[in-house]
């Protein structure tokens, strides 16, 4: 099953608000690191955006955000919401791995998309990223910790992630934190502020 029908077969099997990493409040360490980032505002890129919630909320924050997802049925379902919502984001269909798109970005946001993807990707990752964010952009990375002992995505720690994204990145910011899960609970998290 390649990487869009198993996501497609996650977001169509019953109520997204249910999905362990949905949340209709903005991540707290995203927040934070955006908040000393702007006002001035400008152009954000979310990956693995999935719900659509963080995008809509990092739009009513004043960012010019465009939202991808692999998977078709996350994409259409973030729409819908947004629409409900009078917010305006663009929602795509890309993978980040074999991007399609375009651009320079002041911020890219990965909440819990790095960490889903295999290791023979995580070049790919870094180029990709590195291309669409502009000269000293910023990218806030939140992945699973290598102490979660949970069952679940790969888990990195602050070594595993300076060696993968340096160079091109420059690691501002590197904190254990957690994924507050929609059902309660937290998850042992990384959170990664960098700057190319």
């Amino acid at each position: 099953m390649n990487d869009r029908s198993r996501w497609d077969k996650v977001y169509g099997s019953g109520r997204v608000e249910e999905l362990p990493w949905f949340s209709t409040s903005l991540d707290e360490d995203i927040c934070a690191a955006l908040s000393k980032l702007g006002p001035p505002f400008g152009s954000l890129l979310s990956l693995g955006e999935g719900p659509g919630t963080q995008a809509i909320l990092m739009a009513k924050l004043g960012w010019k955000v465009t939202a991808t997802d692999v998977s078709e049925v996350a994409v259409r379902k973030a729409r819908t919401r947004a629409a409900r919502e009078g917010v305006d984001v663009k929602f795509i269909v890309d993978n980040v791995v074999s991007t399609g798109l375009t651009g320079s970005f002041r911020v890219v946001v990965d909440r819990g998309c790095f960490h889903t993807l295999e290791p023979l990707d995580r070049e790919a990752y870094v180029k990709n990223v590195s291309l669409l964010l502009e000269q000293g952009g910023s990218l806030l990375l939140k992945t699973f910790s290598g102490e979660e002992r949970m069952p679940g995505p790969y888990r990195f720690s602050p070594e595993e992630i300076r060696g993968i994204f340096v160079p091109p990145f420059t690691l501002v910011e590197t904190k254990a934190t957690f994924f507050r899960e929609t059902a309660g609970g937290d998850r042992k998290a990384l959170f990664c502020a960098m700057r190319k």
